[in-house]
């Protein structure tokens, strides 16, 4: 007759009622899965129905104060446009 060993891993799947260590990491990453599902859905629900939001706080503006930086805003992306063009004629340059 064979011998058997009761090795740790036995005693652990015994106090684990049975449940191996992948059934046992499943079971945790469902759980830690569904926590994080439950806590997306309240702070979604409470982002709608937001009580900090304060009307106080918020300033209206005019088009006007903002024209200076949206005409900044586009000669800067020309510039880079431009740049970005001697720098595509150099590299041809540079490869014949």
């Amino acid at each position: 007759m064979g011998l058997l060993f009761v090795t740790e891993d036995l005693k652990l799947f015994i106090t684990n009622k049975y449940k191996s260590k992948e059934d046992l990491r499943y079971t945790r990453s469902q759980i830690a899965t569904w926590i994080g599902i439950s806590l997306a859905i309240i702070f979604g629900i409470l982002g709608l129905f937001n009580p900090f939001s304060n009307k106080e706080n918020t300033t209206d503006f005019d088009y006007k104060e903002l024209k200076p930086i949206i005409k900044n805003t586009n000669e800067i992306h020309q510039d880079i446009h431009r740049i970005m063009k001697k720098i595509e004629s150099k590299q041809d340059s540079l490869i014949k």
